[in-house]
């Protein structure tokens, strides 16, 4: 959920609300989708999955977002996630923003409820251990 600023941060500081709002559209984007926005290439460990991890960052800076027709996203909706998912911070949609946008004011698709009770009864994902963790942070701050 991580926002691309804070991945590129050069020590210069970045606006915690602006990543905010990003892990928020990344949230929103599972909610209603069912995966995440940005996805690294599967079953790679090590220097491939550092490679994996820079794919997913160029997806994020290049705004490569897939919204697909068969789930009937409103144009509404579509558009209020682009803007949560904006890469960069300043053109990003602020929370007062968020609150004026016309998808955010109605109610959500009903399919949306199912979804989400469908997902809630799958088994836990497999997580990184520590060791994975360390090996990809060490590569993407190398890369950056």
């Amino acid at each position: 959920y991580m926002a691309p600023e804070i991945l590129h941060n050069r020590g210069d500081g970045y606006d915690p609300r602006a990543a905010d709002v990003w892990s928020c559209g990344v949230v929103l984007y599972i909610m209603l989708v069912g995966r995440y926005p940005f996805i690294a290439p599967e079953g790679k460990n090590g220097p491939g999955m550092a490679q994996g991890i820079m794919a997913m960052v160029r997806k994020m800076r290049a705004r490569d977002i897939d919204f697909p027709d068969w789930l009937g996203l409103t144009p509404d909706c579509v558009a209020l996630l682009k803007r949560l998912l904006e890469p960069e911070p300043e053109q990003r949609a602020t929370v007062a923003e968020i609150m004026q946008d016309p998808w955010f004011k109605v109610e959500l698709p009903p399919n949306a409820l199912a979804m989400n009770d469908h997902y809630l009864t799958l088994p836990p994902a497999c997580e990184q251990n520590e060791e994975e963790i360390r090996e990809v942070v060490s590569a993407v701050c190398d890369d950056v």
